[in-house]
């Protein structure tokens, strides 16, 4: 299916009643749409947590092909707006990425994706790299919502993709993912639909031929054992 060229920056709707959905909202914030709509749309210092590593979470099998033959970039392949079952002209469709998130302090959630029990860890440095110094740029994909898990996902590309919406957090003020006073912030929780969420900020970065092979030297790796009740999810991500 396709849509209009223009929906890709603002689309969808946080408040349908549908097991998952995706949203993009117009301003900075998950928060800002019809404030009289919303129960509490003020992004409160508790809503965030700082972090200052991101993780690639795999399980044991794919680690092992990454400890052969280094990290490698797959096709976007869940239910989002950019993966190969989203409209036929999203300029993300069929992007290869690598994914990471923020690495938290103690164990994985109770409830929700349990990516994997090995993780490759980099610091924060390296993304600072990777937006002031290496000509990567990051774009606001789209907030997937499913059950009261709220996914917020950025692209991290050399690509220039005017089409989408750019996204700087040095800049931002009340977006999900957030640089300042010298730390980074992700988001972890807002309220929609007069409902919690757990917000999970997600990054889908396309590397460059360089950053792939030199990767390597930058990561640490960690072991982790996700609660049986949400296993360990077994793929290329």
């Amino acid at each position: 299916m396709d849509v209009g060229l223009d929906h890709f920056q603002h689309f969808g709707d946080p408040y349908c009643n549908s097991p998952s959905s995706s949203f993009l909202p117009e301003g900075v914030s998950i928060h800002l749409w019809d404030i009289e709509e919303t129960d509490r749309w003020d992004i409160e210092e508790t809503d965030y947590q700082t972090f200052s590593h991101i993780q690639h979470a795999t399980p044991l099998a794919s680690a092992e092909l990454i400890f052969r033959e280094g990290i490698k970039k797959f096709s976007i392949s869940d239910s989002g707006v950019a993966s190969g079952s989203g409209p036929l002209n999203h300029p993300a469709r069929g992007m290869e990425v690598v994914w990471f998130g923020p690495s938290f302090p103690g164990p994985p959630p109770e409830i929700g994706p349990a990516l994997g029990n090995v993780t490759f860890n980099l610091p924060v440095s390296f993304l600072v790299d990777l937006i002031e110094k290496k000509g990567y740029s990051c774009y606001w994909i789209e907030n997937y919502m499913f059950f009261y898990i709220v996914a917020s996902r950025f692209l991290i590309t050399k690509k220039d993709m005017p089409l989408l919406k750019k996204y700087n957090p040095f800049l931002s003020e009340r977006g999900p993912w957030l640089a300042k006073t010298g730390q980074f912030w992700a988001q972890t929780t807002c309220n929609l639909g007069k409902q919690e969420r757990r917000v999970n900020l997600e990054l889908m970065i396309d590397f460059d031929e360089d950053c792939l092979q030199t990767i390597s030297n930058l990561w640490t790796i960690s072991v982790r054992w996700p609660l049986r009740s949400n296993g360990a999810k077994v793929g290329s991500r």
